[in-house]
């Protein structure tokens, strides 16, 4: 089976955005909302670093404009991309889901990262799901241990 649909229409971004298909319809979208400045943005006044670290000339994400419950049988979850996890949330939802890729941290931050959604299972008293393609992924209990 394969699903296509228009990313421009659907105003989705590469590497920053969830998408919830359910029986090849797009459900609902959710766009990260909180970019990391030189990971994912430069931030003004620093786009002369491009003239000297080509990298900062690439193409810039674009942050999404609201939260979205991603809904599954009555279950609702919070969807975050990577670093989010860090940043305090409003949480209306059943549990947390956060969607990740630590590689291009090598070992740096992976732990750290980790840490950040085991406290927002702590402080917010919820279920996270941790998903990591290159990294620690399970899922942390709302007291903090992690399967």
């Amino acid at each position: 089976t394969s699903i296509e649909f228009d990313f421009k229409s659907l105003q989705l971004y590469a590497l920053n955005t969830a998408v919830y298909i359910r029986e090849g319809k797009v459900v609902a979208v959710y766009v990260k909302r909180k970019l990391l400045p030189f990971g994912e943005y430069t931030p003004f006044p620093f786009g002369w670093l491009g003239k000297i670290i080509p990298y900062f000339n690439g193409l810039d994400y674009k942050e999404g404009n609201k939260e979205v419950l991603f809904i599954y049988k009555g279950i609702s979850f919070l969807p975050k991309i990577c670093f989010e996890i860090a940043f305090p949330i409003k949480v209306n939802a059943d549990f947390i889901v956060n969607l990740t890729n630590d590689g291009w941290f090598y070992k740096l931050f992976v732990k750290r990262h980790f840490y950040h959604a085991r406290l927002q299972a702590l402080l917010k008293i919820k279920l996270v799901i941790f998903v990591n393609n290159n990294g620690y992924s399970g899922i942390i209990l709302p007291d903090g241990s992690f399967l």
